[in-house]
This record gives C-alpha cells, sequence and structure tokens, in this order.
C-alpha cells in the first residue's frame, strides 16, 4: 500500500496492517487502532522528501491539492519563487523555481528521486511543464 507519494507502509512498517490511504499531502489511516496511526503519521514526518507538495510547501503556501497535479496554474512564465507543476507522474510534480534564464529554469524539488531532495535545470520549453503558480 502505497502513503500517497511513492513510499510504501509495508516497506516502513511491514508487520503494520493499515486498510487503505488517500492521495493527499498528509495520508489519512483508517486503521481503527489510534496508536497505530499516531505512529505511522510520525514517521511520515519524519520523511518530508517523500512528498514534493510537502517539501515545496516548506517553501510556499499554496491551497490544499491533495496531488500535485491539482495545483492551480496562474502562469506559463517561469520567475523566481514560482512553483512548477509538471506532468513527470501520474500524481503530478510540483518544485520552487529558483533561477531562470532565456532558455532555462532551475528549481529546488523533492521525491523526484524517491524521498530525495534535489535541483535540477529544465529547458525553459520541457513538454513536462504544465505551468507555474505564482
Amino acid at each position: 500500500m502505497l502513503l500517497g507519494f511513492g513510499v510504501s507502509l509495508l516497506a516502513v512498517f511491514p508487520k503494520v496492517a493499515v486498510s487503505q490511504t488517500t492521495p493527499y499531502e498528509e495520508p489519512v489511516f483508517l486503521q481503527g487502532n489510534p496508536q497505530t496511526a499516531e505512529i505511522l503519521y510520525e514517521a511520515w514526518k519524519s520523511k518530508p522528501f517523500c512528498s514534493c507538495v510537502t517539501y515545496v510547501r516548506q517553501f510556499r503556501d499554496f491551497p490544499p491539492i491533495g496531488m500535485a497535479k491539482n495545483l492551480p496554474i496562474t502562469s506559463k512564465t517561469p520567475s523566481v519563487g514560482a512553483i512548477m507543476v509538471t506532468s513527470e507522474s501520474y500524481a503530478g510534480h510540483v518544485a520552487l523555481v529558483i533561477g531562470v534564464t532565456d532558455t532555462t529554469v532551475t528549481i529546488k524539488e523533492a521525491n523526484f528521486v524517491p524521498c530525495q531532495k534535489d535541483e535540477r535545470t529544465l529547458n525553459i520549453n520541457d513538454k513536462r511543464i504544465k505551468g507555474y503558480y505564482e
């Protein structure tokens, strides 16, 4: 079972049974035992790089969106500080724009490589870029 952002509950807690989660920034545990849910939630909070949405939210505030692909596009032009929205997975992907040139956009992101943070530079016309949230 996935936590909605690429991390399996069974990989984190192989002996804990959880019935289901929803694909939102914060997983909703439908397990009847509140202690189990609390333990799993604390484990999820300790791995902030396993969700691009949670990582970007550390730098910019934006409305609750669930999956990254649901962040509204407000601009097609990148600017430093904007949030880039891409189509790089079924859930989409978001990243913080930290640099722009005439031909490239540099982003700071998490979970492009599972549970890691990094920086990348993309061509400004990359077809994966859906747009930006200003």
